[in-house]
């Protein structure tokens, strides 16, 4: 499958169009894991959404011709952004699975072997 990146950042197959049906196999491994709190959801839509407006600005600025230094120092931004998003999501990934651990006084050793199997796969 060949692909491109449309203007809105989708990642579309070439020969069909479309959007590929499991673009990250990883990340959807994930649905199972417990879901995180509505804070920390929005907190991490939030940063996404300036990361998606970061994007824009650095395709504003290879298209205008703009100095590479200063595009790669906006890239590190928003590369660093993202990272900050992942580390929160697997902190709140993390805190789910041990209040529910808590709650119920045990640790199913099997689940967290499979999280951290997923988790691997993330890192």
């Amino acid at each position: 499958m060949h692909s491109r990146v449309d203007d809105t950042m989708n990642s579309i197959d070439v020969e069909t169009g479309q959007e590929p049906v499991d673009f990250n196999p990883a990340l959807t491994q994930l649905a199972d894991i417990p879901s995180i709190p509505d804070t920390t959801a929005q907190a991490l839509g939030r940063k996404l959404r300036i990361v998606r407006g970061q994007m824009d600005g650095l395709i504003r600025m290879i298209e205008a011709g703009r100095d590479g230094s200063d595009i790669l120092t906006q890239l590190a931004a928003s590369l660093g952004l993202l990272k900050s998003v992942e580390v929160d999501l697997i902190e709140a990934q993390l805190r789910s699975f041990m209040a529910e651990a808590l709650l119920h006084r045990e640790v199913d050793e099997a689940e967290l072997e499979a999280y951290l199997k997923k988790l691997k796969k993330l890192l």
